[in-house]
């Protein structure tokens, strides 16, 4: 667990946010997908399939914005092969009509989600209604597709031209935004090493 507390620390930059590249060091490739369908009841299931494809053991999930909250517990909550859907569910659902016993089902933060293996990255921003997948391929770059296809997501240019969430929808994409996310994601595009 503490592996992928340490990889998620090291991903995503604390204060960056969409359109910008949110994730520190070098990434193979980005995929975008919905980001209504990390806070479901199939979550867990698709987080399992990242699991499997790389023969992992344990993802760290934790919301960005109240992580380390002095006195906060749940900021954090770990996935692993053995995790109920219906565990897991309770969790995003929460229990109670207060934040932050609503649960993040509702909540309109930042969440952040990496595994002990290191080899992916989930970042989700659900006021901006995406999320992102970033992926080292390290010279298996279809290892992680049946995960990709549980999460329906896609590279930049096909997630704009068929967009899988209401964010990137035509008349709602900001033409700056757009631009900002093809020169950050694209695959055709260098991607600098962020510190």
């Amino acid at each position: 667990m503490r592996q992928a507390e340490k990889n998620l620390d090291a991903a995503p930059g604390a204060n960056r946010t969409f359109p910008d590249n949110v994730f520190r060091g070098r990434w193979d490739a980005f995929f975008f997908f919905d980001s209504d369908l990390l806070f479901e009841q199939q979550s867990a299931e698709r987080l399992k399939a990242l699991l499997a494809c790389e023969s992992g053991a344990v993802i760290c999930v934790r919301n960005l914005d109240i992580a380390h909250t002095e006195g906060n517990p749940d900021d954090t909550v770990f996935v692993e092969e053995e995790t109920l859907r219906e565990t897991y569910w309770a969790h995003l659902r929460g229990n109670g009509p207060s934040w932050p016993s609503y649960g993040w089902t509702y909540s309109m933060y930042r969440y952040g989600y990496a595994s002990e293996m290191g080899r992916w990255c989930i970042y989700c921003d659900k006021m901006a209604e995406s999320g992102v997948i970033a992926i080292h391929q390290d010279g298996a770059p279809g290892q992680f597709t049946s995960a990709l296809k549980a999460f329906d997501a896609l590279p930049i240019e096909q997630a704009i031209e068929n967009p899988r969430s209401y964010a990137l929808m035509p008349g709602v994409l900001l033409e700056e935004w757009r631009t900002k996310l093809l020169q950050n994601y694209s695959e055709s595009q260098e991607q600098p090493q962020r510190s």
